[in-house]
């Protein structure tokens, strides 16, 4: 620091410091000399004289605080190298590759990655939103599906969408017993710093878009954490999307059930009215009360079955129509 700067200041300090003491001491006479006045005026000059002292109080303050502290300027931090969605790209002969830079260069760096399951959530849904799509609905079986995804790379060591065992998303969902009609995922590992900017980098890959803004999609599953991969601590982060299997038009299982039973009771129907009617064609003479039993017998089962199979066939239309529009669902979800 310049001493003739420091002693120049002193200087200053002590010519204001003298005229206080002259301020003081002339402003202490007034009031002897109008002490006559009465209390009332001699108030306001107090007021005057404390509102003075205060006034140059704080420019004495400014005046020192100027001189203690001179702040010194920082350049602009440099941001650490982004993780790009592929991963794999990233590695070679086991280990991660970083962008060096010279001491001269490296200030500071950015804040260290923080990612959420729910912000990432919350910003998949505000890119659906903004392409005119309903938000996804966070599902607890799709969420332990990708955690169950997240553990196994990490321990395992990759990055991929099929494991070194050769399961795949719909084996971890069937695992955890979600039914669904289709199913996607999305994977990322890297260090991008925030749930909004991770959500960026899959929007920017055509393929992970697809399954962010996919139309059939309605439940999300996500599991996220830092750990050590290929000896770096990295962040790696899951997407399970799913249409469940009821969003489809439900087909009614005891219909079939009761169309199973009544073909079995038309079955039975039908052996005894051919056991019957082969009695009656047997008898001789066709005529008398046994003959005319066994006639009404046979009538009488004849009416029970057309009744029974009418019924059975709109059992069987009813059914047929929920199987169609079932399987029409699913052929425009392909």
């Amino acid at each position: 620091m310049d001493l003739k700067k420091i002693d120049n200041r002193i200087i200053f300090l002590l010519f204001i410091l003298f005229l206080v003491v002259v301020l003081i001491f002339s402003n202490r006479q007034n009031i002897y000399k109008r002490f006559s006045m009465g209390v009332s005026q001699i108030r306001r000059e107090a007021k005057e004289f404390v509102s003075v002292l205060s006034g140059i109080g704080k420019e004495i303050a400014k005046k020192f605080q100027d001189f203690l502290f001179q702040p010194l300027r920082n350049s602009n931090p440099v941001s650490e190298n982004q993780g790009s969605e592929g991963g794999t790209e990233q590695i070679k002969n086991g280990s991660l590759q970083e962008k060096e830079l010279p001491d001269s260069e490296v200030l500071e760096k950015t804040p260290e990655s923080f990612l959420t399951p729910s912000g990432i959530i919350y910003w998949t849904n505000i890119q659906r939103e903004q392409n005119q799509l309903p938000s996804l609905k966070t599902n607890a079986k799709l969420n332990s599906s990708a955690a169950k995804k997240l553990e196994d790379m990490f321990e395992n060591q990759y990055f991929a969408h099929i494991s070194p065992e050769g399961l795949v998303v719909e084996d971890l969902a069937e695992q955890f017993f979600y039914e669904f009609i289709v199913i996607g995922e999305n994977l990322f590992f890297g260090d991008v710093g925030d749930d909004e900017t991770l959500v960026q980098e899959w929007m920017d890959s055509s393929e992970h878009r697809k399954n962010i803004l996919n139309p059939y999609y309605e439940e999300i599953g996500v599991a996220v954490r830092k750990g050590s991969f290929h000896g770096k601590q990295i962040w790696m982060a899951v997407q399970h999307f799913a249409m469940p299997f009821s969003s489809c038009p439900e087909i009614d299982e005891t219909l079939r059930i009761r169309i199973e039973r009544n073909e079995n009771e038309l079955s039975e129907i039908k052996n005894n009215l051919d056991t019957l009617l082969a009695e009656i064609e047997a008898m001789e003479p066709k005529e008398g009360q046994e003959y005319n039993q066994k006639v009404i017998q046979y009538n009488a089962l004849v009416s029970q079955y057309n009744i029974l199979a009418e019924e059975n066939e709109n059992l069987v239309l009813e059914y047929n129509s929920q199987v169609q529009a079932f399987n029409e669902c699913i052929e425009r979800v392909k």
